[in-house]
C-alpha cells in the first residue's frame, strides 16, 4: 500500500471506530455480558438493546439449584437497588437514562427462582412404605439370603397395596 493510502486508511479507521462504537452504545445492539458481585454472590447476566436477558441471569450456575436460587434472589435485589440508586441520583447523560430504564424494568419484571431444599416434615403412609420397600431392595442386593428376600417381598407388597388403593 502506498503511503498516502496507508494514512487515509488509518484516518478512516480512527474516525469510524468511535462513530460505530457510539452507535453500538446508543442502540445497544451488541450483547453485553456482565458479572457483578452483590451480597457476596457473583451475579452474571447479559443485556442487549438496553434490556436484561432474563435467561442469562445466573446462567453459569447450571444445574446447581441451590446456588442458582441464591444467585437469582441476589440478582433481583441488585436490579432493585440499582434502579433505586439511579433514580435517587439523576444525571443528564443518555447512558444514565438507558441504565435506569433497564434496571428498573428488570426490578419489576425479573422473577427469581426460589428453591428451598430440605427434608419433608410430613410423610404419608405411602411414603413410609415406599422408603421401606427401597431399603429392603437395597438390603437384598447386598445380602441375597432368603430372609432378606422375604422382607423385600413383604414390604414391597405392602407398598404396592397402598399405591393401588390411592
Amino acid at each position: 500500500m502506498d503511503p498516502i493510502g496507508a494514512i487515509f486508511a488509518s484516518i478512516v479507521d480512527v474516525i469510524s471506530n468511535p462513530i460505530s462504537q457510539r452507535f453500538a452504545d446508543v442502540t445497544g445492539t451488541q450483547l453485553q455480558s456482565v458479572v457483578v458481585e452483590h451480597q457476596g454472590i457473583q451475579v452474571p447476566y447479559s443485556y442487549q438493546l438496553w434490556k436484561i436477558q432474563p435467561k442469562s441471569v445466573c446462567h453459569s450456575y447450571g444445574n446447581n439449584v441451590e446456588d442458582f436460587s441464591r444467585c437469582t434472589v441476589a440478582a433481583k435485589s441488585m436490579f432493585t437497588e440499582a434502579c433505586q440508586h439511579l433514580q435517587d441520583k439523576p444525571a443528564g447523560d443518555w447512558r444514565h437514562t438507558k441504565l435506569q430504564n433497564m434496571y428498573c424494568t428488570a426490578a419489576v419484571s425479573y422473577q427469581p427462582t426460589v428453591a428451598n431444599i430440605g427434608w419433608s416434615s410430613d410423610t404419608s403412609p405411602l411414603d413410609e412404605a415406599r422408603t421401606a420397600c427401597n431399603l429392603a431392595i437395597a438390603e437384598l442386593v447386598g445380602n441375597p439370603d432368603p430372609a432378606a428376600r422375604q422382607r423385600k417381598k413383604t414390604t414391597c407388597d405392602k407398598y404396592d397395596a397402598l399405591k393401588a388403593a390411592q
